[in-house]
């Protein structure tokens, strides 16, 4: 289903506004959005490094990059 992006569901204004200032609920709706484009840039550079996929420590770099993710949504300023 290459191209379909009919249930694409985007994060809104709001949801990065609350996550700004301290929702740890719309932090977690942000990570439930973008969970598997983290996974697929983990999976994708340890390919790349010839790292097989089976001998990632998912949880391990999931929490390390979510609280990088993190880091940087708190960063956000509204125009």
């Amino acid at each position: 289903m290459s191209g379909d992006y009919s249930d694409y569901e985007f994060v809104d204004a709001r949801t990065i506004h609350d996550a700004v200032n301290g929702d740890n609920e719309a932090f977690m709706r942000i990570y439930q959005r973008y969970r598997g484009y983290v996974v697929n840039l983990l999976v994708t550079g340890y390919g790349e490094m010839g790292i097989p996929p089976e001998r990632i420590p998912f949880e391990d770099h999931m929490n390390s990059t979510w609280m990088e993710m993190k880091k940087c949504v708190m960063k956000f300023r509204p125009r």
